[in-house]
């Protein structure tokens, strides 16, 4: 289904009535065998002013598997940043940015668009990045106060079973022991490998030396990946 949009600016020289814009959606939908469900217009407004009625009741008239339609993108904005957080907004709901004379937004080649989208890109990938970083660090410290954060406590300690239970386990209605103590067994590990590792000795070397001096292991014997995890969270 259509939802039709279309403005007409305040400025002299504008002289694309609304009427007529959405006369050229109507003939275009027709010709494509498509149906309008609604048509929403903003008169004598700016491309450049973001709050608009019209422009804001169409977003939330569209549903799933609707396309947006303008005749031209200058007449759903003139800010490229803008059109591409709309886009962005309409897609999750499933619903496609189209003009008649550009095609789909998602397809613009515009050079611009292209910029803002990767400079976007990035900006999430480094946002996320420092999100993981911080919630490990948070992590990295509560088991430092000796508080248990999984199922599976990490190289060198155990569950204190002395402990009061941890908040979530008693929301989710089985109590389990919340705090950490040391294992000496596998410290001791945790330090024989920290101590190969400031030898420059790389990692299935450091498990082949702690395999053959007898460190126990959680697993059958100690395995290059279960090193690189201990390293990683020492670091």
């Amino acid at each position: 289904m259509i939802i039709a949009y279309a403005r007409h600016s305040w400025r002299p020289d504008d002289s694309e009535s609304c009427g007529n814009q959405l006369a050229d959606i109507r003939s275009w939908a027709q010709s494509k065998g498509h149906k309008i469900r609604a048509e929403f217009r903003d008169e004598l407004i700016s491309g450049a002013q973001r709050d608009r009625e019209g422009l804001a009741a169409a977003t939330q008239a569209a549903k799933r598997g609707d396309l947006l339609v303008v005749r031209e993108w200058g007449r759903m904005a003139r800010d490229t940043l803008f059109m591409l957080t709309l886009d962005e907004e309409l897609s999750k709901k499933g619903v496609t940015l189209y003009s008649l004379q550009e095609g789909k937004f998602s397809d613009s080649n515009d050079p611009m668009v292209e910029v803002i989208s990767t400079f976007r890109a990035a900006l999430k990938k480094e946002q996320r990045l420092v999100i993981s970083m911080m919630t490990s660090k948070r992590m990295r410290q509560h088991q430092a106060n000796g508080r248990r954060m999984s199922h599976q406590t990490p190289y060198g300690t155990a569950v204190d079973d002395q402990s009061p239970p941890s908040i979530r386990s008693v929301k989710a209605g089985q109590p389990r022991p919340g705090g950490l103590t040391e294992d000496q067994e596998e410290a001791a590990a945790v330090a024989r490998i920290r101590e190969l590792a400031a030898c420059d000795m790389g990692l299935r070397p450091i498990a082949r030396v702690l395999n053959q001096e007898g460190y126990r292991s959680r697993g059958a014997k100690w395995r290059a990946q279960t090193v690189k995890r201990i390293l990683e969270r020492e670091n």
